[in-house]
């Protein structure tokens, strides 16, 4: 290594764990070193390694809370540039540094670089303090990953969206940082925000507007949500939505263990207030077998009730009330008796007893749960009511 005479009172007290650190390493290490005006500890400028003046001052960088003497910052500076020069990617930069230290740490930990650079994730803003990203390596590493192979494979591919925010997760239940936000709210480029969202009577879902993901995204209806979101490299937009199949579903079919039934007039209406209307008109579900009974007999009127979020794509009904509803013939002269007890209002009073896993696929949706001990599957289709 060359180093300025400007540099080298800082530097050549350290220069012999610089050069074993440089082979333990495996990086080229013939470079200049020189003391300049550059934004955080060092940076690589025509190929040169420029360290910050502050460092050769007595007092030290401004931005070195991690306890360091400046020997050992200056010398962990020039070998983490020396790392970065290696790598054939470096963006986010973040990463690149995150990598960078994590490398030296584990080459020279008698350093010490490692505890003020985790510290630097606390701010939960990677841009702002992109040492940082070694708390990112470090949450890989605890969650069973080859933290320095995810590290490459993110410089050569992208970063994961899942993991970063699953590394922020980890980074935030570990430091106290910034205070918890309700949503909407906006992320900026590699950040996370800790959430915390009053209850809510219907429940809900944090959704995402552009490259980022919240853990975890749905609100249960009646409780605190606390989660953690994470942004990628375009920042992203936290909002929130109701959470559950809100719009008007036309029943279609209903399956319970072997037997499937054909339905008409069944429409369920999911509205995002929570509230929830099945209206019947001449509506009536069964089997091949009971086609005699759906030509002679229809179930008309309006049962009310509510919706919540009962978890991930899961939906709870409540106070279900079929008031006014009644059981017809559909023949000139038929009778009209009251339906509420009876029949298709009472198998849908019956939903209450069980939550129901809704999936949207394409214009249908599909609702699975249990109805007594039996399992069922409910399938819709978009209404136009």
């Amino acid at each position: 290594m060359r180093f300025d005479p400007a540099a080298a009172p800082l530097l050549d007290p350290v220069r012999a764990p610089l050069e074993a650190g440089a082979v333990r390493l495996g990086v080229e290490a013939d470079v200049e070193v020189r003391l300049g005006e550059v934004e955080g500890f060092w940076a690589l400028q025509d190929d040169a390694v420029v360290l910050a003046s502050a460092l050769a001052t007595p007092d030290g960088h401004p931005d070195d809370a991690g306890g360091l003497d400046r020997w050992r910052r200056a010398a962990g500076a020039v070998l983490e540039a020396l790392v970065v020069r290696s790598l054939p990617a470096r963006d986010p930069w973040w990463l690149a540094l995150g990598l960078a230290i994590h490398r030296v740490d584990a080459a020279l930990p008698e350093l010490g670089l490692a505890p003020s650079a985790c510290a630097a994730a606390a701010g939960a803003d990677l841009v702002a303090s992109p040492r940082g990203g070694l708390a990112v390596l470090r949450a890989w590493a605890r969650a069973g990953l080859d933290a320095e192979a995810e590290a490459l494979r993110a410089l050569a591919e992208g970063v994961d969206v899942q993991r970063f925010v699953e590394a922020g997760v980890a980074v935030l239940g570990a430091e106290a940082g910034p205070p918890a936000r309700d949503v909407p709210t906006a992320l900026g480029p590699w950040s996370w925000a800790r959430l915390e969202i009053p209850p809510h009577p219907r429940g809900g879902r944090v959704r995402v507007q552009g490259r980022g993901g919240v853990v975890p995204a749905w609100a249960r209806a009646g409780e605190v949500f606390r989660g953690v979101a994470g942004a990628c490299g375009e920042g992203c937009t936290l909002v929130p939505e109701p959470g559950g199949p809100v719009g008007d579903w036309e029943v279609r079919s209903a399956q319970g263990g072997v037997q499937v039934l054909g339905a008409r007039g069944v429409v369920f209406r999911f509205r995002a207030s929570g509230r929830l209307e099945v209206l019947l008109a001449d509506a009536y579900v069964g089997s091949v077998a009971e086609v005699e009974a759906a030509r002679r007999l229809g179930t008309s009127g309006v049962v009310h009730g509510r919706w919540t979020v009962d978890g991930p794509r899961r939906v709870r009904l409540h106070d279900v009330a079929p008031a006014g509803v009644t059981l017809h013939g559909r023949q000139d002269g038929g009778f009209a008796v009251p339906g509420e007890g009876t029949g298709l209002a009472a198998g849908i009073a019956a939903m209450q007893e069980s939550a129901w896993r809704w999936t949207l696929s394409g214009e249908g949706l599909v609702l699975e749960g249990r109805m007594g001990a039996a399992p069922v599957q409910v399938r819709l289709a978009r209404a136009v009511v």
